[in-house]
């Protein structure tokens, strides 16, 4: 179930650098409970800073922990995997996994699975953007909050209805449904809360996507903003029962170099 957390990911990952160009200056905000047109100027410049989000997490290095857990009938921890991993400047697909969920590792002890894990978890910063999946919900100016200490635009999104899909992938972010908190004095994504808003038959193995919960937040950085935390929790019915699983990623200790 790894592509789930790559979509998820991928999804909502929103990371802009403050000076980014094509971010036009703050102009009259639409009235609460209006509805968000794709080609406003509150829904250009937030599409326009998830669109360079890349350019500010290249020029940082930063620590990446992952961390997936099996959950059993009785909502207990069964199993777990984790990686501990450097992540160096560049195009973000240049890492140094140093430990595991049990603790470091040297280089010659890091399995092939582990290179595949870590790199499933790089992969969520370029294969989807807001820009492409935007078109797929209706959004909607619900309300100003003050979030994780950044005075904010709330922004629900809905699924719209009648959405083509490609594949599971697609099928699955059609139905979910969530709140955006949007940065005031540059349109930065501070936080995300989405959930599957109704079960989703997956074609896969009899498989029916039963519920999914997302949790996404980013702290400020020298230069915009950037994810500090990204957690998942689905559950999906198979022929064997019931998969539980859960997905922490945790970003921390950036510093140009």
């Amino acid at each position: 179930m790894q592509w789930l957390l790559l979509l998820l990911c991928c999804a909502f990952f929103g990371v802009a650098d403050l000076r980014a160009e094509g971010v036009s200056p703050a102009g009259k905000v639409p009235p609460l409970g209006s509805v968000l047109s794709l080609d406003s100027d509150f829904v250009r410049n937030v599409l326009k800073r998830d669109e360079v989000q890349g350019h500010v997490l290249d020029r940082y290095e930063y620590r990446q922990q992952v961390l997936a857990q099996d959950i059993d009938g009785d909502g207990k921890v069964s199993g777990s995997s984790g990686i501990d991993m450097i992540v160096h400047p560049g195009n973000q697909e240049k890492f140094t996994i140093v430990g595991d969920e049990k603790g470091p590792l040297r280089p010659e002890q890091v399995t092939e699975a582990q290179h595949k894990e870590a790199r499933t978890s790089e992969k969520i910063k370029s294969v989807f953007s807001l820009k492409r999946i935007a078109p797929r919900f209706e959004l909607r100016l619900v309300g100003e909050e003050v979030c994780d200490g950044k005075a904010a635009w709330l922004v629900a999104f809905t699924s719209r209805e009648g959405q083509p899909y490609a594949n599971r992938l697609e099928k699955i972010l059609n139905n979910l449904s969530g709140r955006l908190w949007v940065a005031k004095d540059d349109y930065s994504i501070v936080r995300t809360e989405a959930t599957l808003a109704r079960p989703v038959a997956m074609a896969w193995l009899f498989a029916t996507m039963n519920s999914v919960s997302v949790s996404y937040r980013t702290v400020p950085l020298e230069q915009g903003r950037g994810p500090v935390s990204f957690e998942i929790d689905y559950r999906a019915g198979v022929l064997w029962g019931e998969l539980h699983q859960r997905h922490f990623i945790s970003m921390s200790g950036y510093r140009v170099l």
